[in-house]
């Protein structure tokens, strides 16, 4: 959660159970500082126990604030794992007990939480009026790191919605009090986070621009995580361009400032990301190899915001390997894993591969299962791609067409190197 540094007092919870054999002592502020570090480094399984037995004990002292402390915290980590059902539960009886106590800067904070669990849900008016909430409360409190808190969050919202224009303008007012108060990781953070605007919209310059002012802050600050994020986001855009030995050399200065931190979640990603590099080159077994090794540390660490994708992706390789029955088994896998999350585009790749691993044995329902996908999107990265594989089927012209003018509108926008491929592959067909 990273918002603020623990404060020495209240280390030690006392219990003095009755019938016991006298008093009882947990280092509460010690093993939640542990927490903190087991959460950057992505050991969520651990924190989470650790978490569980803080509440056990706060609950037992009855102490309001640490039972609400433990319970945001246990949430942070269930949230993080995918549990978003008994995060935000968790989230919810934190903000009513710091209200109880009247103790509203920590109510704001259990309030952004449940934001963060709409958002992940995809429910952007129920996150925008958590985040509202929050600002309204740092505002009052005159909390101006939460108040750039909250403008990020809200700017993120827009930014998924599409609303490109008034998430730069939040970000910029989220900027703008990180920089007056000299908050150096909260503005790094923002501004990683309008680097990740840019590169929705295919700005691709001005996003590296931002990640390179996001890697420079935490160098400042020794912030070797933000700096792990910030080079694994070069390189992912180095990737969608084409420069693979650029993306290659980011990716092993992140694969190595993420093993000295034993940074397992960061180490996961940059498996993939090296899995999706060798995808691109053709490369199918070393591709093989890297996803097999991130998926390992994704079940490990149960990251099912990743592991889905991480599946589909193996799944795909399997396929152009012409290993049906593989393929048919790891794409099963990720569908449901997509689903349990809600990972809608995810399930919609699934889908496609399911269509395609359909066409082998009955081509008329796989041509009718992309009509029918076709008919129920409207993402023009997802048209093109229905477009493209029904040409493949059918031979049409017009979905031939058609693919190659949205390709072509895409690849103005955003110059993907998998759009530029699909057009000269498209174009070559007579």
């Amino acid at each position: 959660m990273h918002k603020r540094l623990y404060k020495l007092q209240n280390l030690w919870l006392e219990v003095n159970e009755e019938g016991g054999p006298g008093r009882k002592y947990y280092p509460y502020g010690v093993y939640l500082r542990k927490v903190e570090i087991l959460e950057l480094i992505g050991q969520w399984q651990e924190a989470e126990e650790i978490c569980r037995c803080g509440l056990k004990w706060a609950e037992k002292t009855n102490q309001k604030a640490k039972i609400a402390e433990s319970q945001n915290w246990l949430g942070w980590m269930l949230h993080q794992r995918g549990a978003n059902a008994q995060a935000f539960l968790l989230f919810k009886s934190a903000s009513e007990i710091y209200e109880s106590i009247n103790d509203r800067q920590e109510a704001g904070w259990a309030i952004s939480y449940m934001g963060c669990v709409y958002y992940r849900q995809g429910d952007y008016q129920k996150a925008i009026d958590c985040y509202n909430k929050k600002l309204e409360i740092a505002e009052e409190l005159n909390d101006r790191k939460g108040i750039a808190s909250a403008l990020n969050n809200i700017a993120n919202i827009y930014g998924e919605q599409g609303d490109h224009v008034k998430s730069m303008e939040f970000y910029q007012r989220a900027m703008e009090i990180a920089e007056n108060i000299g908050d150096k990781r909260v503005g790094g953070v923002i501004s990683g986070n309008i680097g990740a605007a840019h590169w929705d919209q295919g700005e691709y310059q001005k996003a590296i621009e931002r990640f390179q002012r996001q890697a420079d802050l935490a160098s400042e600050l020794e912030d070797k995580w933000q700096i792990s994020s910030a080079i694994g986001n070069m390189a992912g855009i180095y990737l969608m361009q084409g420069d693979y030995e650029l993306a290659n050399e980011y990716l092993g200065q992140k694969f190595k400032i993420d093993g000295e931190l034993g940074y397992k979640r960061g180490i996961s990603i940059t498996l993939s990301y090296m899995g999706a590099l060798y995808k691109l080159k053709k490369d199918c077994l070393k591709a093989e190899d890297y996803y097999k090794q991130a998926i390992a540390i994704a079940r490990e660490l149960q990251l099912r915001y990743y592991l889905g994708g991480y599946l589909f992706e193996l799944a795909d390789i399997y396929f152009e390997m012409n290993r049906i029955d593989d393929t048919i088994a790891i794409n099963s896998e990720a569908v449901e894993m997509a689903k349990e999350i809600g990972d809608d585009h995810t399930i919609f790749s699934c889908q496609k591969l399911a269509a395609k691993i359909l066409a082998l044995t009955d081509r008329p329902a796989a041509v009718k299962k992309f009509t029918e996908m076709l008919q129920q999107t409207t993402e023009e990265t997802q048209i093109a791609g229905l477009h493209y594989e029904l040409f493949k089927l059918t031979g049409a012209n017009q979905n031939k067409t058609n693919a190659i003018d949205m390709y072509k509108n895409l690849y103005r926008k955003t110059p993907n190197i998998q759009y530029k491929e699909r057009i000269e592959e498209l174009e070559q067909v007579e």
